[in-house]
């Protein structure tokens, strides 16, 4: 214990005399906003799979696809707003564990209430249960159960005399994600059960200095083991080894540190002393009637599955003598890109614990680098907690894209590996080298890579139309653009969602509408990997009117009125027409119901005098159409032959000759004669 004191005064004295020798070292590391430290959550429970989702989803509106779980990866695919999202997730350690079914299940450390005064941390590879009923504590793992906290016992011993003080009382407690507190466990000693991945923590903390002035407190725990398990004091640690030697579980070694905030505390080392499977924390009573003292004074045991997850791979933070943070403990990651997609985001989540004795929060940092891109990207900034004590310091799904976005891939139609580092600083605390046992993980390092499908630029109004209501047989401009998943694209419109016939390419195009009515146009874009996204938009197209004419074709002779009449279907259009004359005089340009003009030949032989007709209704044109008049000349009758003859003599002939167009109506004398050829 005096070693370990005066480590610590040295270290102490290297601190005051760095602050006041290099104070532009310590001002020049600076905290990137993103990660926060948490206080210790021992009186609620969060809601274990919010949205229906993993508690550390990197989205809201997104579904996991669990049939890609692996070990160590996840896959989200986004819903709704959120469509065409694509979350690959892995973990630097396992993100799931493999149920007795086989199934892949979310690792989650933290605790849940299981029944009245019973509460486990259970979806993870070393589950953990806390029996307040009972009062046992135990962690399982593949080697076996450990049962501890079981029948705590607090002693007095003096002088040889031993005096018990109680057995625990857990009456008195509150819990939440984190673990259990326990008010006045024994009178004056509350106690807090942390749990963490793979291990317990259990701190008894002393409200108020001892009365008793002489000998040792005892806090006697008895450890259930089974034949396979055996304890082993090993310095000052304890190790549950296996009946072969494998290392199954560690009881750190246990220490002791008071309440001052204003420096990292002073510790002190208990020691540990096994009788059977009985496990004494011997506290001088001296240590804890010390002058200066700060109280609460806490001792501080920490039981470990030896398979514990974030700390098994991640060995910890790098020592830095400079006390800046200059050299690093790295760990390579690598994630699958997406296929079919663009990267829009890199997420990672972290958590490192600082003990609060040897180290405080702001002296861990982290950057993550891939490639030649490092975030923070600034220069002299770092991730981590600018706070004093002890605690945790997290960070969930922050985003790093804007530091290393120069780095990544460019979209491709076939997943890419992208490399990522994670950087693990210490400053001038704690042992050489890389360790854990004063900065270290406190959950798995993961990195998600969010990347987009194909989709339009504009998910509200992905089609812009020149109009939307259109008259038949005119047109209209579409367009549209796309974004996202693998450049170039292609475009085609359509009436059929099908894309078949096509009416119109490229992302701006003019589109005809021959078909009265409701019509759909569709976009469809296609990108480089052949993946399609589709929109449509309706365009009512209005029926144009048709032109009634009566009489068509009309035939009359020169100088007559053909006296057309024009209407409309439906009724109402407004109607006009421009003449074109061959042979003949009269016709005009005109507007009205009614064509009666006067048209004359001007030669000997038959002409034609031809309207076209064209018109609007309801600001759409009506259908065109033409009448041609016929203008014939006007007819002749010619008499020759007869004379005078005498009664009962023989009657002269007469020829009637006659010019126009057969058939011919002749009044002579009054009769009628009907003539179809001439002469007559």
């Amino acid at each position: 214990m005096k070693t370990s004191k005066i480590k610590q005064t040295t270290i102490l004295l290297g601190l005051l005399q760095f602050i006041f020798l290099c104070p532009n070292s310590i001002l020049s590391q600076e905290s990137k906003e993103g990660m926060y430290s948490k206080q210790k959550n021992y009186t609620t429970f969060s809601e274990k799979k919010p949205n229906n989702l993993p508690y550390n989803a990197p989205c809201v509106s997104c579904e996991e696809d669990i049939s890609a779980r692996t070990a160590h990866t996840k896959t989200y695919i986004g819903t709704g707003q959120n469509k065409g999202h694509i979350y690959n997730q892995t973990g630097y350690t396992p993100i799931h564990y493999q149920n007795s079914s086989g199934f892949w299940e979310t690792i989650d450390f933290r605790l849940e209430k299981i029944d009245n005064r019973i509460y486990a941390a259970k979806d993870q590879p070393s589950p953990i249960q806390l029996d307040l009923k009972n009062g046992i504590t135990s962690i399982q793992n593949i080697f076996d159960t450990i049962q501890f906290n079981k029948n705590l016992e607090l002693i007095w011993e003096n002088n040889g005399v031993y005096t018990s003080l109680g057995n625990a009382d857990y009456s008195n407690h509150t819990a939440g994600d984190d673990g259990v507190y326990i008010t006045d466990i024994w009178p004056g000693i509350d106690m807090e059960i942390q749990v963490l991945p793979g291990s317990v923590k259990s701190n008894y903390i002393l409200k108020y200095k001892p009365t008793q002035e002489s000998g040792r407190f005892i806090i006697r725990d008895y450890y259930k083991l089974s034949s396979q398990l055996k304890l082993n004091k090993i310095g000052d640690e304890i190790i549950v080894k296996s009946n072969i030697g494998q290392e199954a579980f560690t009881i750190s070694p246990c220490i002791g540190y008071d309440n001052k905030s204003e420096t990292r505390s002073e510790t002190e080392l208990f020691e540990y002393d096994i009788t059977n499977n009985y496990i004494d924390i011997l506290i001088p009573l001296s240590t804890l009637r010390k002058e200066g003292l700060i109280y609460p004074y806490t001792i501080d045991p920490l039981v470990s599955s030896s398979n514990t997850l974030a700390q098994t791979s991640i060995t910890g933070s790098m020592y830095n003598s400079s006390c800046n943070f200059t050299n690093s403990c790295n760990y390579n990651l690598t994630v699958s890109t997406p296929p079919n997609s663009t990267i829009v985001d890199v997420l990672f989540s972290f958590t490192y614990n600082a003990d609060g004795i040897a180290c405080w929060l702001q002296d861990g940092a982290m950057r993550i680098a891939s490639g030649g891109c490092v975030s923070p990207s600034a220069t002299g900034y770092y991730w981590f907690c600018n706070d004093i004590g002890g605690g945790t310091c997290s960070a969930t799904n922050v985003s790093i894209f804007n530091d290393i976005s120069t780095c990544l891939p460019a979209p491709s139609c076939t997943p890419q590996n992208v490399p990522f580092t994670l950087q693990f600083f210490r400053s001038c605390w704690g042992t050489s080298g890389c360790s854990n046992s004063c900065i270290g993980a406190a959950s798995p390092w993961t990195v998600t890579i969010e990347s987009r499908t194909i989709e339009h630029t504009n998910a509200t109004t992905p089609i812009n139309l020149s109009a939307t209501t259109v008259c038949q047989g005119q047109s209209l401009t579409a367009s549209t653009s796309a974004t996202y998943g693998v450049p170039p694209y292609t475009y085609n419109w359509s009436f059929n969602s099908s894309g078949t016939p096509s009416v119109g390419t490229g992302n701006s195009t003019s589109i005809t509408f021959p078909t009265a009515g409701t019509q759909t146009v569709y976009s469809i874009v296609t990108d480089a990997c052949g993946n399609q996204v589709t929109s449509s938009r309706t365009v009512t197209v209005t029926a144009s009117a048709t032109v009634n004419a009566n009489p068509n074709p009309a035939t009359i002779c020169s100088g007559s009125s053909p006296n057309i009449t024009l209407s409309s279907t439906p009724a109402g259009a407004t109607l006009n027409w421009t003449v074109t004359q061959s042979g003949v005089s009269g016709g005009s340009n005109g507007s009205g119901n009614n064509i009666n003009q006067t048209l004359s030949l001007t030669g000997a032989s038959s002409g034609t005098a031809t309207y076209n007709i064209t018109g609007t209704q309801g600001g759409c044109p009506v259908i065109p159409t033409s009448v041609v008049v016929n203008v014939n000349p006007g007819p002749t009758a010619t008499i020759s032959g007869g004379g005078a003859y005498c009664a009962g003599g023989t009657i002269p002939s007469t020829t009637i000759t006659l010019t126009g167009t057969a058939p011919w109506t002749v009044v002579v004398n009054g009769q009628t004669l009907n003539i179809n050829a001439s002469p007559y």
